[in-house]
């Protein structure tokens, strides 16, 4: 059941586990009473009672789908006001802060939570990783190891550069490109 709890937080569904689970067997329930009331045979009944079970997830997994991918198209856009916000001489969190206050949904609820996460006690590691476990995009992850790196080694200033050159670089540079092997010597 933990995920489903996942499922439905990241779907933003504000159903509860058990508002999940009445709704997976009412409907199961109404699809196999209407197949049956229809059709008066029996595998159409549990077909349609199957289908009424499996749409509250396949609904949520299609809310938590198009979330993720909201948030991805919204990333790069987040590190360039977080990296704006740290050039400018703000701390780290001002700029968590920003985006939380200027980008739309889902991107400025996340980057709100870790924010609000720090200001009432977790340290900044743990709801950095958390940001990472709720949002299990490639980007995120990179994003939330480099910053918890740079914070470690050095200047942060520099990291936000190195994003903006990458999320600059044209798709076609950042896609693996398959090599032929070389063709081997023939004596001649």
């Amino acid at each position: 059941f933990r995920d489903i709890s996942v499922l439905l937080e990241r779907g933003e569904t504000r159903w509860s586990l058990q508002t999940f689970l009445f709704l997976t067997l009412g409907f199961c329930a109404a699809g196999t009473a209407a197949g049956w009331l229809l059709t008066r045979f029996v595998p159409v009944a549990v077909l349609l009672g199957f289908a009424g079970a499996v749409s509250p997830y396949l609904y949520a997994r299609r809310r938590a789908k198009r979330r993720l991918g909201d948030f991805e198209a919204q990333l790069p856009d987040a590190i360039d006001l977080i990296g704006r916000a740290i050039r400018a001489g703000h701390p780290l969190s001002a700029g968590l802060k920003m985006v939380a206050d200027e980008a739309k949904p889902p991107i400025a609820g996340e980057f709100r939570r870790v924010f609000e996460e720090q200001r009432f006690g977790l340290g900044f590691d743990e709801s950095m990783y958390a940001l990472a476990d709720r949002v299990p995009i490639v980007d995120t992850r990179i994003l939330v190891t480099a910053i918890l790196v740079q914070r470690e080694v050095g200047p942060i200033e520099k990291l936000f550069t190195t994003f903006d050159l990458a999320y600059q670089l044209p798709q076609s540079y950042l896609r693996p490109v398959a090599v032929a092997p070389a063709a081997e010597p023939t004596a001649a």
